[in-house]
């Protein structure tokens, strides 16, 4: 919800989101073109997913995915504590960067289900919080870490 709030008064962008809370926030700004998944919403994080969502994500190009997480580290990449994510293997096909944004407690957190490996992440946005065993684990991969 972050990145809608730091994009609510963008001019000329369209915007693809599963997020119904960062739609409503976003379909305030007439210079947005919002687009918002089809699908079956979960109820705790108020977004869309399921197979609906992921069909209406064929045939799109981004430039940019941001992609938030439950965990992360360098050999596994992105992981949750919930099911059914493959929404974010839809997204991450049709988007040319994808960037991580998440707080620096979610290092060496893991789920029991992978979202993406390291692999699929281009940029890992964080806290200075960070521990410098994650820095030099992550300086062994092809991700970018930015620490703000």
């Amino acid at each position: 919800m972050l990145i809608a709030e730091g994009l609510m008064t963008a001019k000329n962008i369209t915007v693809i989101t599963n997020s119904l809370s960062a739609a409503f926030a976003l379909s305030e700004n007439k210079d947005i073109t919002l687009v918002v998944c089809g699908g079956t919403v979960r109820h705790k994080t108020r977004s869309m997913h399921g197979s609906i969502a992921e069909r209406s994500l064929q045939d799109i190009n981004a430039d940019l995915m941001f992609v938030g997480a439950d965990g992360i580290d360098a050999v596994n990449g992105i992981t949750t504590f919930n099911e059914g994510y493959s929404i974010s293997g839809a997204m991450v096909t049709a988007a040319n960067k994808v960037i991580a944004v998440l707080d620096s407690s979610k290092f060496n957190r893991r789920g029991f289900n992978q979202v993406l490996p390291i692999e699929k992440i281009d940029i890992i946005v964080t806290d200075d919080a960070v521990s410098e065993v994650d820095k030099l684990a992550l300086q062994k991969t092809r991700v970018k870490l930015i620490t703000v």
